[in-house]
């Protein structure tokens, strides 16, 4: 994770990073002990975005979405499409810490449509400047603006080998379910039953970080909620049939990423793995997938 179109927080003083980007598309292929392939889609689409004075953004509409189709026990994506807009991100540099504050009104659906929840999400996102250490941070913060910036992956050019950052989050996620919803079974088309409206109250931390060497990089995004109240899903077994569930208190769920990027270009070579439970299905993600990234 990076801070979109941000790299001046917690005084580290660079200017905003030209790889911020407002399309992100990772299509894998994925598998699990005994299982069979299968595709994985984590995107990310935000092409309406406007930096306003006062290190304020505002983006208009953006889609993110991690769904994916496969014959794992228990599936390898999350499960969860999210629309959102407008949204607004403040920055705040400090002496010591930065804070980025983020709003916004988020859909949040899933690839079954078995939930059709309307948010308020909020997040804080706290950074030390000697832990945002990006290649790009370290590179422009050598650089004498408005010299130019060496090509990303260029070296020999003066390009930073190493990079490194960490954040942390504090965020909150609000709101309800809008309607009910049936639940069938895709396989003998038998209704299994309804998913009733529920209010929605959870606490969502989360830890970020990432380590660069050259072309390699090594990413790790831990998300935890606490849910105050009570929600209700469906939830496959280990033949894929369907069943209801009521989830509350922790669900946590942690991507991990390996990536191989070819000097200047927008696309890598990734292999991921992810294990955990994510709303708003809460079913359990568990496996490995290899694919590529497409970034602009």
């Amino acid at each position: 994770m990076q801070i979109d179109g941000n790299t001046s927080l917690g005084k580290s003083k660079a200017p905003a990073n030209k790889d911020a980007a407002w399309l992100w598309i990772d299509g894998t292929i994925t598998a699990g002990t005994g299982t069979a392939p299968a595709w994985v889609l984590d995107g990310k689409l935000a092409p309406l975005q406007v930096q306003l004075k006062r290190a304020t953004m505002v983006t208009w509409f953006s889609a993110t979405a991690n769904i994916g189709n496969n014959k794992v026990n228990g599936h390898s994506a999350k499960d969860e499409i999210d629309f959102s807009g407008p949204s607004g991100k403040m920055y705040r540099d400090g002496k010591t810490i930065g804070e980025e504050f983020s709003l916004s009104p988020t859909y949040e659906t899933n690839m079954a449509l078995n939930h059709r929840n309307m948010l308020a999400i909020g997040d804080i996102v706290w950074d030390w400047g000697k832990l945002n250490q990006t290649q790009f941070v370290r590179t422009a913060m050598k650089i004498e603006v408005p010299k130019k910036m060496p090509k990303e992956g260029d070296y020999k050019g003066g390009y930073d080998v190493y990079g490194w950052n960490l954040h942390f989050h504090t965020g909150f996620e609000a709101g309800g379910a809008l309607d009910s919803s049936t639940v069938t079974n895709s396989t003998t088309k038998a209704t299994v039953g309804t998913i009733p409206t529920y209010s929605i109250a959870r606490f969502v931390p989360e830890i970020d970080g990432i380590f660069q060497y050259r072309w390699l990089s090594f990413e790790s995004d831990l998300t935890g909620r606490y849910l105050f109240t009570t929600e209700h899903t469906a939830v496959d077994d280990r033949d894929g049939n369907p069943y209801l569930e009521s989830v509350s208190g922790w669900k946590a769920v942690n991507a991990m990423t390996f990536s191989v990027k070819p000097s200047e270009q927008h696309f890598a070579f990734s292999v991921g793995y992810m294990n955990g439970f994510s709303a708003p299905t809460y079913q359990r993600a568990n496996g490995v997938t290899i694919g590529v990234q497409v970034k602009y």
